[in-house]
């Protein structure tokens, strides 16, 4: 999908095959905003050369200008990200952000030969449609061309506005939409109607860039085999859910903390780096475990568990660098440096114990979903005997494995500055909830208590 941002960005910022460029990446950029494709790749798509396309990423991209991109160093590579627009999944919500789809005209021959003044009628119809659901729209020409009452868009004039229109009627892409200038005698003024092939509503690329990225870190973790469609997207749901739960923390946590110093480019980047890990030791796991090939949804759960393994990891990370960035301070005291770098390094050390936090209300939260999913299991299933004891017998392992790991955590954290309280706290919120998750299983089932 093209964000409305990212829309007004092209109406009026972009050249003809910056346009062109800017859109092939959005369908295969990931959640992060991370484009999967190279120069050559860009450059086949839209019929250019790739030296020329090396030159416009790096044209997007240069501080003299808002930058369209960002290249930066991924995993050992160059890459280019995207920095306009709310990316798939990652703070976007469909029933309320408006966007463009990825239409498939956007992609063929007869579009990338038109003007940038044809492409952007084109995009403002496409727009319009998508909002719509309606393959005939209609925009105001006030919204189009400006005058004294209305800036509407700068880049055009009623001359560009005709000479479009007239490029694409009298183009081979007049099979995909026709246009016309018509005036609305009831109200005097004029307007511009799009009336697009029938079923262009459902004619749109699908991004499959998390899809190559999930099969990308599997082959670096040392697994070269075939994996199923089916077997990808249980594994990227279950990624989906580190993003979204990552942001949805910091959110909170936001807004009940003052000066909350951990950002959601932060939380991102953390997940990626949480997903991409968990992914790599998947693969080293598969070699044992082909049979979670043929069951996605035993798989998904398997992967589930080693990122919250890779999750407290990162906990003891951030506690670890809160305690270096401690004794740097006291070596820095010592040597009487400048109260500024003292006072950066204590906003770091801040951000790390609120990073800590939220790390470990999020694995609070994992455990908590296990303890539920157990839970909707016995309610919604029928439960024999032998069922009864399986999941008894899971729900009383996870809140073994709860209170071993808090403990675990206490041993470790021992000089951690947040309050000595809050592991107690932790393990009493888990271990409550399974005991009466127990009392509530006994119940129901008492026959086989």
């Amino acid at each position: 999908m093209i964000t409305a941002e990212l829309v007004d960005y092209l109406l009026e910022n972009v050249s003809s095959t910056e346009f062109d460029v800017i859109v092939y990446s959005v369908l295969h950029s990931d959640w992060d905003g991370r484009i999967h494709v190279t120069p050559l790749q860009i450059a086949s798509a839209i019929g250019t050369k790739e030296k020329y396309v090396k030159y416009l990423l790096k044209k997007l991209s240069s501080n003299r200008r808002r930058k369209v991109f960002i290249c930066e160093e991924f995993e050992g590579e160059i890459t280019y990200r995207l920095n306009i627009g709310k990316q798939r999944n990652l703070g976007f919500n469909e029933n309320v952000d408006r966007y463009c789809k990825n239409f498939s005209f956007f992609h063929e021959k007869e579009f990338h030969s038109l003007s940038i003044h044809a492409k952007r009628l084109i995009l403002l119809g496409a727009f319009k449609m998508s909002t719509s659901q309606l393959e005939s729209v209609q925009v105001a020409y006030s919204d189009i061309v400006p005058n004294q009452f209305s800036m509407a868009l700068r880049t055009f004039t009623r001359r560009r506005l005709l000479n479009a229109i007239e490029e694409i009627q009298s183009s081979s892409f007049s099979n995909y939409v026709s246009i016309t200038l018509a005036s609305v005698m009831l109200i005097q003024k004029e307007t511009v109607l799009f009336n697009f092939k029938s079923n262009t509503l459902n004619e749109f690329r699908e991004n499959h860039a998390e899809m190559f990225s999930l099969r990308k870190q599997i082959v670096k973790g040392g697994y070269y085999e075939y994996l199923s469609n089916d077997f990808c997207v249980e594994l990227i749901k279950t990624g989906k859910y580190i993003f979204n739960s990552f942001i949805a923390l910091g959110k909170e946590f936001s807004k009940s903390k003052e000066a909350f110093r951990v950002g959601s480019d932060d939380l991102v980047q953390l997940g990626r780096y949480v997903f991409n890990s968990s992914l790599r030791r998947l693969a080293i796991a598969l070699h044992s475990k082909k049979q979670l090939l043929d069951e996605p949804k035993e798989a998904s759960a398997y992967f589930s568990a080693i990122i919250q393994e890779v999750v407290v990891e990162e906990l003891l990370k951030s506690h670890n660098r809160s305690n270096n960035l401690e004794k740097l301070i006291e070596f820095m005291n010592a040597s009487k440096s400048t109260s500024k770098d003292i006072t950066d390094i204590e906003l770091e050390i801040k951000k790390s114990e609120q990073l800590f936090e939220v790390l470990t209300k999020w694995n609070e939260e994992w455990f908590q979903s296990r303890i539920d999913s157990v839970v909707e299991k016995a309610n919604e299933e029928p439960v024999n005997a032998e069922m009864y004891i399986s999941l008894k017998t899971h729900l009383i392992g996870l809140k073994k494995a709860f209170a071993y790991q808090v403990d675990t955590l206490k041993e470790k954290l021992t000089n951690f500055k947040l309050n000595s309280n809050i592991f107690n706290q932790l393990k009493e919120s888990v271990t409550s909830r399974v005991d009466a998750s127990i009392i509530r299983l006994d119940t129901s089932h008492s026959v086989y208590s």
